[in-house]
């Protein structure tokens, strides 16, 4: 009888757990959200995201994006 050995290179349940939560903090939902870590009015940042000026998408009709994305762009900006 032919065995397979699988060996499993994943995390530990507990590092994904980990990785998850991060993930979960670094998403923001909406414009206001967005908006207050920008530190723009949400009209402004409405604007920015229609024209695509901001690295997100909509996601059910919400826009959401990262924080670690929005921070990326405008540490380039300010290089």
């Amino acid at each position: 009888m032919n065995t397979v050995e699988t060996s499993c290179a994943a995390e530990p349940p507990c590092a994904v757990a980990s990785n998850l939560n991060s993930l979960k903090d670094d998403i923001l939902w909406g414009v206001k959200a967005i908006s207050e870590e920008i530190n723009r009015s949400p009209r402004q940042t409405f604007h920015m995201l229609e024209t695509g000026h901001l690295p997100a998408r909509k996601v059910g009709g919400r826009w959401t994006a990262t924080r670690s994305r929005l921070h990326r762009l405008f540490n380039e900006e300010v290089a």
